[in-house]
């Protein structure tokens, strides 16, 4: 039977004069006895919305320039970044930048009079877009490379969290986050997630700054093609992996600076139908052919060997609805032009094809309600939960924009139903606000009055050219922490908490590897990488590394069945399915393949009868094959089968004579019978 789990709604705002900040400050609100008595006399989806602000300047996505793109650097956190012909280079530079897939859909000249030129704000870098750069000197050296623009950097920068927003301290773009309640089911809890930053690239049936994204099996949110040719994989984790078109398939774009992700990127082929399979070490997705006007493919199966695990049905680039696997029950997505619910007071219609409304299968619901925003355009303005079949218990958060269209005032669920019940009055000294400054960066950030006319506690955010942050508390004005960061990828090189105590980082800026860490109490550890994995962690200690800290080795892909040392596992990770087309739900996946119970040694393998017990069978096989000598090699398959070798179909001879380095390279067979 379905459970439902009650969450808190977090909210958010964003834009305020600075003035505000000097009066202002609070962290307090109504008690959760409160708040009991509010919900149960009052309907909070009665109140109006919060009121917009007609004041902002700067840009919804702040201005940052600090970005230097070197033949090393593989990712711009700037729209607007620095292009650095690097080490030595003297005299006058042309710098080209292009579209990666080569179909010429972007391109950009530069004449500089050294060896540094900043691209143009206006330029039209998007984010998480891949290019290519060269740079010409006037005596004809070359030197370049291909980046990623990540302006937003989750999980690089530190955050300053307050009031129910979340900033990037080196960015200083503010972004919000809301958790609908939940229902469970064997496949797990089944949720709606949603996100505001303003950076965020245009997701269909949201408003610009707008995602969301709700249960599923697959790591894949989405898949896209550009208008350049290349492929957009935008994982659950937030993060996007780029693909290119080569003559032997498509793989993934090696960033400068990177070491080669061979056996980490999942395997993405385009199949005969125009279909697409993105194959990762758990799941693999079925996308439908790409929609020639917006470049989306709707997500058409999911499998996920051993377990059962969400689908998702989407049409029109949509998602429509989330399916539980063991009993077909559903959590329907409903948007502008169909069956939403009537606009609440001062509220306006979805417009078309915008999210209005989620059903889950117990009856209960989440409500996307829209409002005009300053400039005329349209927002999400309020988000409804309600956790319970009915209309009792709604959850309401109001969220309101300012001239630029930035979130500039939350109101929570909590003070929602305190409204409503008439325990406090509407009055904005009782909303989150948020305050930018001329470069659209967040400076200050304002909690709601714990009592009318009570304190109100802030943050302040201060910005030291395009390499430090320090964050301040009102109204005690002392500092809350300081961080010093990279300007070029915002990793935090120290940072200095309300304490006064310093923790500091030693990084590989160019791979993301963390070398060298010192924590606040002066302990030190030591990390080692091989082939971007790490392979040995020295301390934490105050003393010698050699002697006194503790010492982690790791070891991957082993088997401790023969050795407590430990052996290397041979094999693949095999899956099969008792249909020849490897769709639906898997029946069974192991490390193989298997002949009389044993792995095969080699890849040459005959089935004597079906693996798999039915007439028609397919498996798919993902792993690496080690290469000890560098140089040419030549891969054939036999009949039902297909072959990738690093993303590279060897169909048509395509795996004749490659050029492989000394390592691990990523290996995939297909194989089917009818």
């Amino acid at each position: 039977m379905a459970t439902t789990t009650r969450r808190l709604l977090s909210a958010v705002a964003l834009t305020l004069s600075v003035a505000l900040l000097a009066t202002a400050c609070s962290g307090e609100t109504f008690s959760s006895q409160t708040a009991r008595s509010a919900s149960a006399a009052g309907n909070p989806t009665d109140l109006g919305p919060i009121d917009n602000r007609t004041d902002g300047t700067g840009d919804r996505v702040p201005l940052y320039t600090g970005s230097i793109i070197t033949p090393d650097t593989g990712i711009s956190t700037s729209l607007s970044p620095t292009l650095s012909a690097g080490a030595g280079a003297t005299g006058a530079w042309k710098f080209t930048i292009t579209d990666v897939g080569g179909k010429g859909t972007f391109t950009r000249t530069y004449d500089a009079s050294g060896s540094t030129v900043r691209v143009p704000l206006g330029a039209g870098l998007v984010q998480g877009n891949v290019y290519a750069w060269r740079a010409t000197s006037s005596t004809g050296e070359l030197r370049g490379g291909t980046f990623t623009v990540d302006v937003q950097s989750l999980g690089t920068q530190g955050l300053d969290q307050f009031g129910g927003i979340d900033v990037g301290l080196a960015s200083g773009e503010a972004s919000m986050g809301w958790t609908s309640h939940s229902v469970s089911a064997r496949a797990g809890e089944a949720m709606v997630q949603l996100r505001y930053i303003g950076s965020n690239t245009e997701q269909l049936g949201m408003p610009a700054g707008w995602q969301f994204q709700a249960s599923s099996g697959s790591t894949v949110q989405s898949l896209r093609v550009r208008e350049d040719d290349t492929i957009a994989l935008e994982m659950t984790n937030g993060s996007t992996v780029s693909y290119q078109r080569s003559n032997k398939g498509w793989k993934p774009v090696l960033l400068s600076g990177s070491r080669s992700i061979t056996g980490s990127a999942p395997v993405l082929v385009e199949n005969s139908d125009g279909t697409w399979t993105v194959s990762g070490k758990q799941t693999t997705s079925v996308f439908s052919a790409a929609d020639p006007a917006t470049g989306h493919a709707d997500m058409l199966a999911v499998s996920t060997p051993g377990k059962p695990s969400y689908s998702q049905n989407w049409s029109e680039g949509r998602l429509r609805a989330v399916v539980d696997p063991v009993t077909d029950r559903t959590i329907d997505f409903v948007y502008g032009g169909g069956a939403c619910p009537a606009p609440m007071k001062g509220f306006v219609a979805a417009p078309d094809g915008m999210l209005c409304q989620v059903k889950f299968w117990d009856g209960s619901t989440i409500a996307v309600a829209y409002r005009t925003l300053p400039d005329g355009s349209v927002s999400i303005g309020r988000l409804v939960d309600r956790p319970e079949a009915g209309a009792e218990g709604a959850q309401v958060t109001d969220i309101a924009y300012d001239a630029v269209g930035r979130i500039a005032r939350l109101r929570t669920p909590l003070v929602a139903s305190a409204i409503a019940s008439k325990v406090a009055d509407d009055d904005v000294q009782f909303t989150t606000e948020v305050a930018y400054d001329d470069q659209g960066r967040t400076v200050g950030i304002v909690g709601p009055a714990p009592t009318a006319g009570g304190v109100r506690y802030a943050h302040t955010i201060e910005y030291a050219g395009n390499r430090s942050t320090t964050v301040r508390s009102l109204p005690s004005n002392t500092v809350n922490q300081s961080i010093v960061f990279d300007p070029s990828t915002f990793l935090i090189l120290s940072r200095t908490d309300a304490y006064g105590l310093t923790s500091t980082n030693q990084w590989n800026l160019s791979t993301g590897d963390l070398e060298r860490a010192v924590d606040s109490n002066g302990n030190v550890t030591v990390n080692t990488y091989e082939n971007g994995l790490i392979t040995s962690t020295a301390g934490p200690t105050a003393g010698s590394l050699a002697t006194d800290g503790a010492f982690t080795r790791y070891a991957y892909d082993q088997t401790f069945d023969v050795s407590p040392d430990g052996t290397p596992m041979r094999g693949l990770d095999v899956t099969w399915w008792n249909n020849a087309q490897a769709l639906g739900a898997p029946i069974d996946g192991d490390l193989g393949p298997l002949i009389d119970g044993r792995v095969a040694p080699t890849l040459t393998v005959n089935w004597d009868a079906s693996p798999t017990g039915s007439k028609a069978w397919s498996a798919r096989m993902v792993g690496a094959i080690t290469v000890k000598k560098e140089g040419p090699y030549t891969f054939t398959t036999g009949g039902g089968t297909a072959l990738w070798i690093d993303n590279v179909s060897c169909e048509n001879d395509g795996c004749r004579n490659i050029d492989l380095t000394v390592g691990l390279h990523q290996v995939r067979v297909d194989v089917s019978s009818t």
